[in-house]
């Protein structure tokens, strides 16, 4: 791949205001088989993006290349978690965590962040999609602990003592496993 090339593209990804612009450099980037997420991440992180802006070049470049799609819908997330909307943010967050756990559901970091957009002033259904999510994930994940931590904190939040001593009770055995595994070797 040509260096200059991708660099050029990366700089117009980052200082472009018009949606024109950035979609025929993306274009220009796919033909060139620029492949490297954090070149696109530049992209989908353009202020001058709408969010059906963003989801077309997110999926556009996830059918492209496959292989970079947990990290691209993950980045993704983290957007629309940020974005100033909050119902925007939240189901459109929430859809993108949702399809990178698809992707590698054995990672914990989607699920945490799905978790941060946990809203306690308000029982919304969003609510419930994310806890959901996460109990019928949590057994797939490999660092469970760090999952277990943050639920803990979660059920702080809620008031729920019980949960919360039982997720940190989790998480400590979780941590005694994986010791005794480093132990045997």
């Amino acid at each position: 791949m040509n260096e200059v090339l991708r660099k050029e593209i990366e700089k117009i990804f980052l200082s472009a205001s018009c949606p024109n612009k950035l979609f025929d450099t993306f274009q220009t980037a796919l033909k060139n088989r620029i492949s490297e997420p954090e070149v696109y991440q530049v992209l989908l992180a353009n202020p001058a993006l709408s969010k059906e802006e963003i989801t077309l070049f997110a999926e556009k470049y996830c059918k492209e290349f496959p292989d970079h799609a947990y990290e691209v819908y993950c980045w993704v997330g983290k957007i629309f978690e940020q974005t100033n909307k909050p119902i925007d943010r939240e189901e459109n967050a929430v859809k993108y965590f949702k399809k990178a756990i698809n992707i590698k559901p054995e990672n914990f970091e989607p699920y945490i962040n799905m978790l941060n957009l946990f809203n306690y002033e308000y029982n919304f259904e969003l609510n419930k999609t994310i806890i959901k999510t996460i109990d019928e994930g949590i057994k797939k994940v490999n660092n469970k602990r760090v999952l277990f931590l943050k639920l803990a904190d979660h059920f702080k939040n809620l008031g729920n003592e019980s949960k919360r001593k039982l997720c940190i009770r989790l998480a400590n055995n979780c941590q005694l496993k994986n010791s005794n595994k480093h132990n045997q070797l």
